[in-house]
């Protein structure tokens, strides 16, 4: 069972909404990732896609692409993103797609291995933060977060995802980045950034013995990102 990750799938099987707009890597995208992921990913294994997972405004809309990713190899553990309008509750989307796996502010456990996550936010750190408006949101995701920590029970095999980066340029720390290393988090993935210009400005690498990789799927080649090695039993 090795695990995998890729974020921001950004489908739209149900609706109109051509992703060519934001730069020729999208054309057919979709595609890329039903080739990539089959030929990548085994059936025991399971791939994180830590949220902006469909552009649907409601469950039914959403139908085609939770089909879609139920239908590729492995198990699918899904985060909410910004965009996951369709996403009306865990409890509800858990009631609606059985195929998939939903985590949102609790734990998962294949094996002795903890899948955490929460969406977490813009920090106070980033330029486009706005105290009125995002400290709020800030605050509330860090405690949703920690809730998720918290119920793994760590024994220094948890990764987290997150659809936020949790750590800035240059390995500036967050109050998401003190929480995965408080609660001994071994790896990291997280999405949300998009195009050559906005990569410069991600942190990949390891800090304070926690491994982050951004998974977004533009950046990784729309092809799933092996982060754990079950055969070597460790954290890529």
């Amino acid at each position: 069972m090795d695990i995998y990750a890729l974020s921001d799938l950004h489908l739209s099987l149900a609706i109109e909404k051509p992703m060519e707009i934001f730069g020729a890597v999208w054309h057919e995208h979709w595609l890329k990732i039903e080739k990539n992921w089959n030929e990548t990913v085994k059936d025991d294994d399971i791939v994180l896609i830590p949220g902006d997972i469909s552009w649907a405004m409601s469950a039914e809309d959403a139908k085609k692409d939770i089909d879609f990713i139920a239908a590729l190899k492995g198990k699918k553990v899904l985060l909410r993103g910004n965009h996951d309008y369709w996403w009306d509750s865990v409890s509800k989307v858990r009631e609606a797609f059985k195929e998939v796996l939903f985590i949102q502010n609790d734990v998962l456990f294949a094996g002795n291995i903890a899948i955490c996550g929460a969406r977490g936010w813009k920090t106070p750190l980033d330029e486009s933060f706005d105290k009125k408006n995002d400290e709020k949101i800030y605050r509330r995701e860090l405690i949703r977060c920690e809730l998720s920590l918290k119920a793994a029970k760590s024994t220094g095999e948890t990764v987290f995802m997150s659809h936020y980066p949790p750590v800035l340029k240059d390995g500036q720390s967050t109050g998401f980045s003190e929480l995965i290393e408080k609660y001994n988090v071994k790896k990291a993935v997280y999405g949300h950034v998009h195009g050559s210009e906005n990569f410069k400005n991600i942190f990949e690498g390891t800090k304070n013995g926690v491994s982050y990789s951004l998974v977004s799927a533009d950046y990784i080649g729309f092809k799933p990102l092996k982060i754990y090695d079950s055969e070597e039993k460790i954290w890529l």
